[in-house]
């Protein structure tokens, strides 16, 4: 584990730390939340169900989850999935999400800056993102020097129309 101990930070009641296999049922329930409250995921509340059974590929080798509780209570993640070629293994593509009731509290930063120390104690080199354009977080992404890399457009349909999603990237040092 990069973590040897739940790490608190500025809260008291808030510890992020690395997903465990007895958090599978609370991951799934999390996961599954975060999904059906957000309008700027890349998919559809309900496309995407996970289960305690499917949230068990968050815990391999070639993803590192991270999750956020307060008070014991599941309330953010952050997802580092890492390819397994090895031409590509200096990168990862994160995702990340913040129960929308705790959005706007630090969370979203907390979780980045420890993903990013876990990548870059594991030898990750460069994370990847995709952000839908109109998405809040995408600030968050560039006040953590996440850098818009390319756009792609009209890839989502939403509410009647097309939004563009924007790649963005970090070189970590």
């Amino acid at each position: 584990m990069f973590f040897s101990q739940d790490e608190k930070i500025k809260d008291v009641g808030l510890i992020i730390r690395e997903l465990r296999k007895n958090d599978f049922r609370s991951f799934a329930q999390l996961r599954n939340s975060t999904i059906n409250e957000s309008d700027y995921m890349l998919f559809e509340p309900g496309e995407i169900i996970e289960t305690k059974s499917t949230v068990r590929n968050y815990l391999t080798d070639s993803t590192k989850t991270l999750i956020a509780t307060f008070n014991g209570t599941f309330v953010g993640y952050t997802i580092l999935k890492i390819p397994q070629y090895k031409k590509s293994k200096h990168c990862a593509h994160l995702i990340i999400a913040v129960k929308k009731e705790f959005r706007g509290k630090g969370i979203g930063t907390e979780l980045m800056h420890k993903i990013e120390a876990l990548a870059h104690a594991i030898g990750i080199l460069r994370i990847e993102l995709e952000v839908i354009t109109e998405n809040p977080a995408k600030n968050l992404y560039e006040r953590s020097g996440y850098i818009t890399e390319g756009r792609k457009i009209g890839v989502i349909f939403q509410n009647n129309r097309y939004l563009d999603v924007i790649s963005m990237a970090k070189h970590l040092k």
